[in-house]
């Protein structure tokens, strides 16, 4: 099949088990030291591991996974070795002292909670799942998208906050100048289900014209069952997401 995927997509690798270590390759990441089963990076076209990566590891970060009852840490050093090897990269790293946050989530049979040090974006996640043998979990490619396609690192606060009556002056219709949100105003009820280049809805980049201004998203909401699906999720296909219950 072929794929029109834009130039300025991410092209993320994740590795599971032997490709684990080969996802640290393309992502010039040398991590011997996290002893994980799954690994997630953006893929570095420079790394020529061993001349470059062994030189200095990726800046950018890396997403990680475990589960309680792995071969890799079980019986060995177990979860709490796993969250002490964690916690000793920020040292390596050179970064300061603080709390870790956590993210609880429970997906196809396993609870897991997911790790992230806000002022070492370097270190990247780590997410532990309980009682999970040496095997893919079904979520984890949409969880390892959702943390390294993001945007901002975890240390970078908001320029602003974002104006939720402003159209998207950037948004046009398969890329077409004339088919801005000005023409999306014209036929809301049709034109708002249409897509640019990258996917996005008019519906979520039209704001004016398809007057969703004053809507705010809740925190707190996910699609029923589904944890990790939250409204940044929703909002990446509001016509189709927008009809799906939360779990209340």
């Amino acid at each position: 099949a072929t794929y029109d995927v834009p130039s300025s997509s991410p092209v993320i690798a994740l590795g599971f088990s032997n490709g684990a270590g080969l996802a640290c390759l393309l992502g010039c990441h040398n991590s011997p030291n996290l002893w994980v089963a799954h690994v997630g990076v953006h893929v570095d076209w420079s790394a020529d591991y061993p001349s470059s990566c062994a030189v200095a590891d990726s800046p950018l970060p890396e997403w990680n996974a475990i589960g309680t009852e792995d071969f890799f840490i079980s019986p060995g050093i177990g979860e709490a070795g796993v969250l002490d090897q964690f916690t000793n990269l920020t040292e390596t790293f050179g970064c300061p002292d603080e709390d870790w946050v956590t993210a609880d989530g429970y997906d196809v049979g396993w609870n897991y909670t997911c790790y992230e040090y806000p002022s070492c974006s370097k270190l990247g996640e780590l997410c532990i799942y309980q009682d999970m043998t040496h095997v893919i979990h079904p979520n984890m490619a949409s969880l390892t998208w959702e943390f390294l396609t993001s945007g901002a690192p975890p240390t970078a606060a908001p320029t602003s906050a974002p104006t939720m009556c402003d159209d998207d002056e950037a948004w046009r219709y398969k890329g077409k100048s004339s088919k801005d949100c000005d023409w999306v105003s014209k036929k809301p009820h049709k034109y708002c289900k249409k897509t640019d280049t990258d996917g996005m809805e008019a519906l979520a980049a039209c704001s004016t014209s398809c007057d969703t201004c004053g809507c705010t998203d809740e925190e707190t909401w996910y699609r029923a069952g589904k944890p990790s699906k939250g409204c940044d999720y929703v909002a990446k296909k509001p016509s189709k997401y927008c009809d799906y219950e939360g779990e209340d």
